[in-house]
């Protein structure tokens, strides 16, 4: 599932949550540092500055509100933070609110079945 926003590029696969700058000085950046051997190290850093990529083995609830804000709680390991993605429509995010909801409790019942 691919939406695109006005500055964001958002990507669900099959394990994460992909969030990308669409343009600028500073997608540009991003992307030369997502490819760098050095990402691992610097991706709590680096947080800070850009969007990023949200595990689904991370995700512990993600909900949306009607004016297309997408909130996404996760385990950190300095915690439990919560991450709000805007720009989104009404529809697209509550969109993608459901089809996280939907593989995260498929991911569980894989575990509990194992």
């Amino acid at each position: 599932m691919k939406f695109e926003t006005e500055d964001y590029i958002i990507i669900l696969s099959d394990d994460k949550l992909e969030v990308d700058l669409k343009r600028g000085a500073r997608a540009y950046v991003e992307h030369l540092f997502e490819g760098s051997r050095f990402y691992n190290v610097l991706k709590w850093f680096l947080s800070y500055i850009f969007p990023r990529d949200f595990y689904l083995d991370d995700i512990m609830d993600v909900h949306f509100s009607g004016l297309g804000e997408l909130f996404i709680r996760e385990k950190t390991p300095l915690g439990v933070k919560e991450t709000k993605i805007s720009g989104l429509s009404r529809v697209q995010a509550e969109l993608l609110a459901k089809a996280i909801k939907s593989m995260i409790e498929k991911s569980k019942l894989k575990l509990l079945t194992k």
